[in-house]
C-alpha cells in the first residue's frame, strides 16, 4: 500500500495532468491511509498508556533497570578490559540476558518516574554507595573513587554532554561501536567510559567548583567592598520600612500591654494581632522561655525512659522463666526485685540506696543505679527553686520552714498510679472492700478524719453524734462495722473520679497556663496500704520512675519560666513596666493598683516571716505569686477551665468530647496509621531546608537521621540521646503539628487537663486511658511505633536544618572577636560576658550559636509550640482538619523572607550571604520547586501546563481546581494526560501556590466571562480569602462522615433534629455518592450508616474500605488477590466499583513512594459533569417554578422571577460552555461530548455546545398550575414574551444577560408612551372645552393626571414643562361630530381590551403550544376569553 507521502505526491501530478478522476480516486485513498495510520498511532499510544503502572511502580523499575543497567556496564568493563578480542559477543550475550531479566521482573520503566528512577539506579546510587565507602577519605581519593565509579558502570551506548554542541571538540565526544568489532571495539567502549567518568567528575565536582568560586568571587567582593552589591542596600531600604510600620505597632502593643485604653479601634488592632501570635501580648523573651517547657521535660523524660526499659531488658534476661537470684543471701524472684526497685529509688539518702544497689548482681545494678542518679540530680534543684526562693515560710503548725519541708519530703518523693484516676468504670473488688473495712476499722486517725468530713457536709445531713464523733471530731468510742463502713464509701466517693462533678461544681475560671504544682512535695499524700489498694494502686516502680521524672522536670521547667518572668521584673525596664511586686505594698497601694485593672497573682506577701496557711504558700504562680499584672496581659498568661455544668451539660460535653475524638481518630488513621502519607511526611519536609537555602555542606543528613533513629530507640546510644535531648530543651523536636493536634484532640476532646484529686497527682504522664483499654491498648502499642516513625521523620529535617544553621552561623562569626560574636548571638545590649577559662568560654559559645540556630529553625520550620491558643483551640471546632500545619505554613513562609531580609540587611558580609542564600532557597521551595518539576513533566510526557489546566478546567475534581496537576504517564492518542500526581499532597508549601493560583485562574475565568476588572478583582480577592480559609473552616473528616448518613425526614426524631441541625445529607456524600437509598429498609440503612461510619475511621493502613454503605476489599488487597490468582477464590474483582484495574506493583509503589497517581477518565469525567449541569439546571429553573407556587402571586414577582432565572440559567450555561471548550482542548470534538451525554440520557449541552442560550421554558405544568390557583391572570404574558425574544439564541462569554437593560429600554419605552398618551388626553381635553363639553374635558383632563401620577416625580416635572398642545377652533359642524373624539377614544380603548382578551388566546398558545390540543385544558383557554 502507498504511504501517504506517495498519495500526496500522486494527486499532485493527477491535478497537474487535469486528470480530476484519478486526483478524486487518489484522494479517498489518501484518507483511508491517514485514518489506517490514526488507528495505528492511536493503538500505539493506547498500549503505552495501557502499559503505564503508575508513578510509584514506574520509579522503582526505573531504580531496578538502572541497577541492572549498571551490572551491564560493570561486565562490559571487565570484559573489555580482560579480553578485548572476544568480548563483544559475551557483552551481548550478557545484555540479552539482562533484557531477559526485565522481561520476566516486568522492569519496562516509562514516563517521568521511569527516567529519574534509571538515572537514579544507574548513576545516583553507586556514587553514593561510593561516597559512603569513602567517607573518612580525602577529598582526591572520593573524586577518583567516583571517576572510577562512572567509568565501571557506564552503558555501551553512553552519549556525552559534548555530543549535543556541535561544535565541541571532537576528542570530548562519545564515538558509535556501529561497525566494530574485537580490539576496536573493545577500546572504542573502554575509550566512552573514560569520557563519561570525566564528563561525571565535572558535573558532579567541577560545576560545583564552579558555582563554589562564583559564590567565593561574590563573597570576596562584598567582603571587600563591605556587603553584596545593590541586594544589601535594597534589603535595608525594606527593612527601614518594615521596622517603621512594625515600631508603630509596637508601641501600640506595648501600650495595650501596659493597660492603656487606646480607643476602641487601637484595641481591636492590638488585641486582633495579639490573638494570631503564639506569644500574644507578650514580649518575644517570655514566650520564647514558655516554649522551651515542654522541650526541657521531654528531655527528662526520655532519658528516664531509656533507663527504666534497660533494666526492664536486663530484668527479662536474668529472671527467665521464673528463676531466681541470691540477694544477700536469699533467693528472689522477679516480684521480689520489684518492690526492692522502689527501696532504693524512695531510700532517704543516697548512702541507703547504694546499701541496697550492692546486693544485686551488676547486670541489674547499673541500670537502677542510672535511675537513682537521675532522682538524685533532679530532686536538689526543686530546693534552689524560684518558688521557694520566693515563697518560704514558716509553718504554724510545725513551726518548720517551708524549705525545711520539703528538703526531708522530695528526697522520698514517687510519683504513683491508682486505676480510681484513670478508669470511670473502676470499682474495688468485694477482696479489696474487706481489705479497705478492715483497714479502716484498725485506723482510728483516718477513720475519725474522715468521719468527720462525711458529718461536716451538710449535703450527708449527718451530726458527729451519728457517726460516732464527739464536737472536736474525736472517737467516742470503738470503731464498729457501720462507722468502718461509712468512713470507706465516703472515701472512696471522694476520690472517685465520676463523681467528682457532684461534690465539686466549679464554674468556669481562669488559672495560669503553666503551673507549679509544690503541693506534691509540701502536702505529701502518704496513704495507707488498705487505702492504696482501694483506690486501685498500679504497682509498676518503672512507671512511676518516669512519672516521678515527668513531675519533677515539669515543676523544674515551669518554675524556670516563671523566675525568669520575675527576674525580668526586677532588671529589664520592660518588663517592670507592666509587673509590679506587691511585696511591701500598703493596702491603699495595692486597691489603686487594681484600680487600674491590674490583676494579683496568688497571693500577696508581705514580711515572708510572717506564718501563713499552706494554701496560701501553694500558689500554682510559683515564683510570681504575688506580682500584679495588666488585665490582657493575665489573659495571656492564663486560660479558662470550665468547671462542672450540670447533668445536661455535663452530658453535652462529654458528647461533644466523644465526637471530637472521633474526629481525632480519623485524623490519626489517615496519617500516622498510613504508609503514604508516611513516606509523604518524611520526603516533603525536604523542601523546609530547601526554603532556608540549607543544600550542600554544611550538615550530615545520615547524622541528623541517626539522631533521631537513636532518641526514638528504646536503648539510644549515650551520644546521640545527649544531642537528642538538647534539641528537645531548645524546643526544637516532638513538636510535629500535624501529630500534636490529633494528639490533643484523642487525648483532651472538649476536656481539660486535671492534674490532682483531693491532693494526689492522677493521670499519667506518658500514656492514656485510651491505650489502657483492650482495643486501644493493641492499636496504640503498633500506634505507638508508627507515631514515633511519623514524628521522627518530621525531627529529621529539623535537627539537619538546625545543624545546618549553627554550621552557617559559625563561619559568619569566625572572624569576630568575642563581643561581635555575642552582639551577633545574642544582641548588643545583652550584657553577656564570657568565662577566662577558653574551654569554657568555648562552651559557652557553642551552646549560644546552638540556641541562635534553634530559634532560627523554630521560626521557619513548622513547630507546634509555636502555634497560637487561638488556632490551637479551633481543633475543638466541629469544622477543619489539620488547621495547625497550614497556620504554621503561613507563618514560617512570612518569617523566612522576613529573616533573610534582616540577614541581608546586615552589615556583615558574611551573615548578608547567609540571606541571599536564604532568599534565593525560599523563591526555589515556593516557586521553583513546582516549575522545575512541570518542565521536567512537560519534556517527558509530551503534555504542556496549558493541558493539564485545560483537564483541571474540563475534567478535575473540585479539591483540585488550583492544585498544581503533573502528567506522569504517557499522552493518550488525543495528546490528553493518561494520569497525573497532584503534587500539593508532596510540596508543603503547595497552600501558598493554591492560593496564588486561586488568584491567577479567577482572573483569567473573569476575563473569559466578561466581567469588569472591578468585578474580576473582587472575585479574586475573594477567592484567595476563601483559600486561604478553607483549611480553617472547611468541613471536618468526621463531621462530613456523619453528615453523610444522618436524614432530615428520619422518622427518629432525634435523628431528624441532628440532621437539620448539622445539613445531614441523607445518604448521599458531598460528591453526591449513595450510602444507602430511600428504598432501604430501616435496618439496612442503619447498617450501612454504621459501616460508613466505620469507614471513616478506619486506618489508612487498613486492607478493607467502605464504598456505598458496604465493606470491601482496598485497592492494596485487590492487587494482592489478583497477583495470587486468587480473586475468583475470595469472590473480589480485580476492579473496583469505578472500573479501575487494581495492582499490587502500582499499590505498592503508592504506598512507598508517597506518590499517587491518579489515572484520567474524560467520558467518566464528562459525565460526572453533565450531571451537575443536570442537577444546576434545575436548579437555575426551580428560580421560576417555586415562585410560580406561590398563593396570590403578582405579576411582578413573576417577573422578577423568570427574569432571575434566565440570569441563573445563563450563568450555568457559561460556566458548562467554558469546560466543553475545555474538553475540546483535551481531544475531545463536540460531537463527542454530545454523543457521550446523550448515550448517558443527559440533555441540554446541545445548546450550549452551539455557543447558544434558550431562555427558561415556560411550561404546561406551570400555566396549569397558575390556572388552578387562580393566579393565571397575573402571568406579565407580554413581558415574558418581550424577554424571550431579547434573550433567544445570545450567546456566551458574557458576564450576565445584562436583562437589567432590556428592563430599563421598558421602562423608558412606557414612559415615552405615556407622556405622549397624555399630551393626547390633553389635547382630547382642549378640544373638548372649545366644543364646549365641559364634562367630557374635565374626565380626560382627569385621566391625563392620572397617567402623569404613573410616572416618577422627575419625568412628571419635565413633562409638565413641556408646551402644551395646540388646538385650533373647530368650524361649525353638525352637533353629533362634536363627540368625535371622545367616540374615537372610548372606541380605542375599548378595542385595545377587546384585542387584548383575544390576543390571550395566542399569547397562550405561544406560551404553551401543547395547551389547547388537551381537552382537559379548555377550562383555562375559557378563562382566557372571559
Amino acid at each position: 500500500m502507498a504511504t501517504i507521502e506517495q498519495l500526496e505526491t500522486a494527486i499532485a501530478r493527477a491535478e497537474s495532468d487535469n486528470n480530476t478522476r484519478a486526483a478524486d480516486s487518489l484522494r479517498i485513498d489518501l484518507q483511508q491511509a491517514k485514518a489506517a495510520e490514526l488507528a495505528v498511532s492511536k493503538q500505539e499510544a493506547d498500549n503505552l498508556v495501557d502499559s503505564y503502572e503508575g508513578f510509584g511502580t514506574e520509579l522503582y523499575e526505573g531504580i531496578a533497570s538502572g541497577l541492572i543497567s549498571a551490572s551491564e556496564g560493570a561486565y562490559s568493563t571487565i570484559v573489555s578490559t580482560l579480553t578485548p578480542e572476544t568480548g563483544g559477543q559475551k557483552i551481548k550475550n550478557y545484555a540479552e540476558g539482562a533484557d531477559k531479566v526485565r522481561e520476566y521482573l516486568s522492569i519496562d520503566p516509562e514516563g517521568v518516574a521511569g527516567t529519574i528512577g534509571e538515572v537514579g539506579g544507574q548513576y545516583v546510587l553507586p556514587s553514593i554507595a561510593t561516597l559512603m565507602a569513602t567517607g573518612g577519605s580525602s577529598l582526591p581519593v572520593q573524586l577518583a573513587a567516583l571517576a572510577a565509579t562512572d567509568f565501571v558502570i557506564a552503558s555501551d551506548d553512553y552519549t556525552g554532554i559534548s555530543n549535543f554542541f556541535d561544535n565541541a571538540p571532537e576528542v570530548l565526544k562519545t564515538q558509535s561501536l556501529d561497525g566494530l568489532s574485537g580490539r576496536e571495539a573493545s577500546e572504542t567502549r573502554l575509550l566512552n567510559k573514560s569520557k563519561a567518568a570525566f564528563e561525571g567528575l565535572g558535573l558532579g565536582i567541577v560545576a560545583p567548583k564552579v558555582i563554589g568560586l562564583t559564590g567565593a568571587a561574590l563573597g570576596a567582593t562584598a567582603t571587600a567592598i563591605g556587603g553584596i552589591p545593590v541586594l544589601a542596600p535594597a534589603a535595608r531600604v525594606i527593612e527601614a520600612g518594615a521596622k517603621k510600620v512594625g515600631s508603630g505597632f509596637a508601641k501600640i502593643e506595648e501600650k495595650r500591654r501596659n493597660g492603656e485604653d487606646l480607643g476602641l479601634f487601637k484595641n481591636i488592632v492590638a488585641d486582633t494581632i495579639a490573638t494570631f501570635r503564639y506569644r500574644g501580648i507578650l514580649p518575644e523573651e517570655v514566650a520564647d522561655e514558655r516554649l522551651l517547657i515542654a522541650g526541657r521535660t521531654e528531655k527528662d523524660i526520655g532519658r528516664a525512659q531509656s533507663n527504666a526499659t534497660e533494666l526492664e531488658k536486663n530484668m527479662d534476661k536474668v529472671f527467665k522463666r521464673g528463676s531466681r537470684i541470691m540477694v544477700d543471701g536469699s533467693r528472689m524472684d522477679r516480684q521480689g526485685f520489684v518492690s526492692k526497685i522502689e527501696d532504693v529509688l524512695t531510700a532517704p539518702t543516697t548512702q541507703d540506696a547504694q546499701r541496697s544497689l550492692d546486693l544485686l548482681p551488676s547486670s541489674l545494678k547499673t541500670p537502677l543505679k542510672k535511675m537513682r542518679t537521675q532522682l538524685d540530680e533532679v530532686r536538689p534543684l526543686v530546693l534552689d527553686s524560684g518558688f521557694l526562693r520566693r515563697n518560704d515560710f514558716l509553718q504554724a503548725e510545725s513551726q518548720e520552714m517551708l524549705s525545711d519541708v520539703i528538703r526531708r519530703n522530695t528526697s522520698e518523693y514517687v510519683r504513683r498510679r491508682f486505676r480510681m484516676f484513670e478508669d470511670v468504670n473502676y470499682a474495688p473488688s468485694q477482696d479489696i472492700l474487706t481489705i479497705g473495712l478492715r483497714g479502716f476499722k484498725n485506723d482510728p486517725f483516718h477513720t475519725a478524719q474522715e468521719l468527720k468530713r462525711l458529718a461536716d457536709n451538710p449535703v450527708n445531713n449527718l451530726n458527729f453524734d451519728q457517726v460516732g464523733l464527739d464536737q472536736m471530731g474525736n472517737l467516742t468510742g470503738p470503731i464498729t462495722d457501720d462507722m468502718a463502713e461509712l468512713a470507706r464509701d465516703s472515701f472512696l466517693k471522694r476520690y472517685a473520679l465520676k463523681k467528682r462533678g457532684a461534690t465539686e461544681r466549679l464554674s468556669a475560671k481562669r488559672v495560669a497556663a503553666e503551673r507549679v504544682a509544690p503541693g506534691m512535695f509540701i502536702e505529701r499524700v502518704n496513704l495507707p496500704g488498705y487505702q492504696k489498694a482501694l483506690l486501685g494502686e498500679v504497682k509498676n516502680p518503672l512507671e512511676s520512675y518516669v512519672a516521678t521524672v515527668s513531675d519533677l522536670s515539669e515543676f523544674l521547667a515551669v518554675d524556670k519560666y516563671q523566675s525568669k518572668l520575675a527576674e525580668m521584673a526586677g532588671t529589664n525596664p520592660v518588663f517592670s513596666s507592666f509587673i509590679k511586686d506587691t511585696r511591701g505594698m500598703s493596702p491603699q497601694q495595692l486597691g489603686t493598683l487594681k484600680e487600674e485593672g491590674y490583676v494579683v497573682l496568688g497571693k500577696q506577701l508581705d514580711d515572708p516571716t510572717v506564718t501563713m496557711g499552706p494554701s496560701e504558700a501553694l500558689s500554682e504562680w510559683g515564683a510570681l505569686n504575688g506580682f500584679a499584672v495588666p488585665t490582657r496581659v493575665y489573659k495571656d498568661l492564663t486560660r479558662t477551665v470550665i468547671g462542672d455544668m450540670g447533668v445536661i451539660g455535663n452530658g453535652v460535653r462529654a458528647t461533644y468530647s466523644g465526637f471530637l475524638r472521633g474526629k481525632g481518630a480519623v485524623q490519626y488513621g489517615k496519617t500516622v496509621l498510613s504508609p503514604t502519607t508516611q513516606i509523604r511526611n518524611v520526603t516533603s519536609a525536604a523542601l523546609f531546608a530547601l526554603a532556608q537555602g540549607n543544600i550542600g555542606t554544611g550538615a550530615n543528613l545520615g547524622e541528623s537521621m541517626r539522631t533521631v533513629m537513636n532518641g526514638y530507640k528504646k536503648l539510644p546510644n549515650e551520644v546521640q540521646l545527649a544531642k537528642f535531648g538538647r534539641a528537645q530543651e531548645l524546643g526544637l523536636i516532638g513538636s510535629q503539628a500535624e501529630l500534636k493536634e490529633v494528639q490533643a484532640l484523642l487525648k483532651k476532646g472538649f476536656d481539660p487537663d486535671t492534674a490532682t484529686i483531693n491532693g494526689v497527682n492522677v493521670g499519667r504522664k506518658f500514656g492514656s486511658k485510651f491505650g489502657d483499654s483492650s482495643v486501644g491498648g493493641a492499636l496504640m502499642g503498633f500506634g505507638k511505633k508508627a507515631q514515633d516513625f511519623y514524628a521522627g521523620g518530621d525531627d529529621l529535617w529539623k535537627l539537619y536544618n538546625w545543624t545546618f544553621e549553627q554550621s552557617k552561623i559559625s563561619k559568619a562569626i569566625a572572624g569576630l572577636d568575642d563581643a561581635g560574636k555575642i552582639a551577633v548571638l545574642k544582641g548588643a545590649d545583652s550584657g553577656i560576658s564570657l568565662p577566662a577559662n577558653p574551654l569554657l568560654r568555648q562552651e559557652a559559645l557553642d551552646r549560644m550559636v546552638e540556641e541562635y540556630a534553634a530559634t532560627v529553625v523554630r521560626n521557619t520550620v513548622p513547630n507546634y509550640s509555636k502555634v497560637p491558643d487561638f488556632v490551637k483551640s479551633l481543633r475543638k471546632a466541629p469544622v477543619g482538619n489539620f488547621i495547625a500545619f497550614p497556620y504554621e505554613i503561613m507563618r514560617t513562609g512570612v518569617n523566612t523572607v522576613s529573616i533573610g531580609l534582616t540577614e541581608l540587611a546586615s552589615r556583615n558580609p558574611e551573615i548578608q550571604k547567609i540571606g541571599l542564600r536564604r532568599l534565593m532557597g525560599a523563591s526555589a521551595a515556593f516557586y521553583g520547586f513546582e516549575e522545575t518539576l512541570k518542565k521536567t513533566a512537560e519534556l517527558s510526557t509530551g503534555i504542556s501546563q496549558d493541558v493539564m489546566e485545560a483537564y483541571k478546567i474540563a475534567a478535575g475534581a473540585d479539591y483540585e481546581k488550583y492544585s498544581t496537576l503533573l502528567p506522569t504517564g504517557p499522552a493518550n492518542a488525543d495528546g490528553s494526560p493518561s494520569s497525573y500526581v497532584n503534587l500539593t499532597y508532596t510540596n508543603p508549601y503547595g497552600m501558598l501556590t493554591e492560593v496564588i493560583n486561586a488568584a491567577t485562574s479567577n482572573l483569567e475565568r473573569g476575563q473569559a466571562l466578561g466581567k469588569t476588572p472591578a468585578q474580576i478583582t473582587t472575585d479574586a480577592a475573594q477567592e484567595v480569602l476563601q483559600q486561604i480559609m478553607a483549611p480553617f473552616f472547611e468541613e471536618s473528616i468526621f463531621l462530613a462522615t456523619i453528615r453523610d448518613v444522618l436524614d432530615p425526614e428520619s422518622s427518629a426524631p432525634v435523628v431528624s433534629q441532628l440532621a437539620q441541625y448539622t445539613g445531614g445529607r441523607a445518604g448521599r456524600t458531598s460528591t453526591g455518592s449513595k450510602i444507602y437509598s430511600n428504598q432501604d429498609s430501616p435496618g439496612d440503612k442503619v447498617a450501612k450508616s454504621f459501616a460508613h461510619i466505620v469507614g471513616g475511621l478506619t486506618p489508612g493502613i487498613s486492607p478493607f474500605e467502605v464504598r456505598q454503605g458496604e465493606f470491601t476489599a482496598g485497592p492494596l488487597l485487590r492487587g494482592a488477590l489478583n497477583k495470587a490468582g486468587l480473586s475468583e477464590t475470595f469472590g473480589v474483582s480485580s476492579k473496583d466499583r469505578q472500573g479501575r484495574e487494581r495492582e499490587i506493583s502500582r499499590e505498592l509503589g503508592r504506598a512507598f513512594t508517597g506518590i499517587n497517581s491518579t489515572p484520567t477518565r474524560l467520558k467518566k469525567s464528562l459525565y460526572y459533569k453533565g450531571q451537575g449541569m443536570l442537577g444546576e439546571l434545575r436548579d437555575a429553573n426551580s428560580i421560576w417554578t417555586s415562585v410560580t407556587q406561590r398563593e396570590n402571586v403578582q405579576s411582578d414577582e413573576l417577573l422578577d422571577a423568570y427574569a432571575n432565572a434566565n440570569e441563573a440559567k445563563y450563568r450555568v450555561m457559561n460556566k458548562y460552555k467554558r469546560i466543553f471548550d475545555n474538553f475540546e482542548k483535551l481531544g475531545m470534538s463536540k460531537q463527542d461530548i454530545y454523543a457521550t451525554l446523550k448515550l448517558e440520557k443527559i440533555s441540554g449541552a446541545e445548546n450550549i455546545l452551539n455557543n447558544t442560550f434558550v431562555p427558561v421554558t415556560i411550561s404546561d405544568a406551570v400555566l396549569n398550575r397558575l390556572a388552578r390557583r387562580g393566579t393565571i391572570d397575573q402571568l406579565p404574558r407580554e413581558e415574558l414574551l418581550t424577554m424571550q425574544r431579547a434573550l433567544a439564541g445570545r450567546s456566551f462569554g458574557e458576564q450576565s444577560l445584562s436583562i437589567e437593560s432590556i428592563e430599563n429600554q421598558k421602562e423608558t419605552d412606557r414612559i415615552k408612551k405615556a407622556q405622549t398618551t397624555h399630551l393626547d388626553y390633553l389635547a382630547a381635553a382642549k378640544r373638548a372645552e372649545l366644543d364646549g363639553n365641559l364634562t367630557a374635558a374635565a374626565s380626560l383632563r382627569q385621566d391625563a393626571n392620572a397617567i402623569l401620577q404613573g410616572l416618577p416625580s422627575d419625568v412628571q416635572t419635565q413633562t409638565q414643562l413641556q408646551p402644551q398642545p395646540v388646538v385650533q377652533e373647530p368650524q361649525a359642524q353638525p352637533t353629533e361630530s362634536f363627540i368625535a373624539p371622545v367616540t374615537e377614544a372610548v372606541s380605542g380603548a375599548v378595542d385595545t381590551v377587546s384585542d387584548f382578551g383575544s390576543g390571550l388566546l395566542n399569547r397562550a398558545r405561544t406560551l404553551a403550544p401543547g395547551l389547547l390540543g388537551d381537552p382537559k385544558n379548555q377550562a383555562i383557554v375559557d378563562r382566557a376569553n372571559q
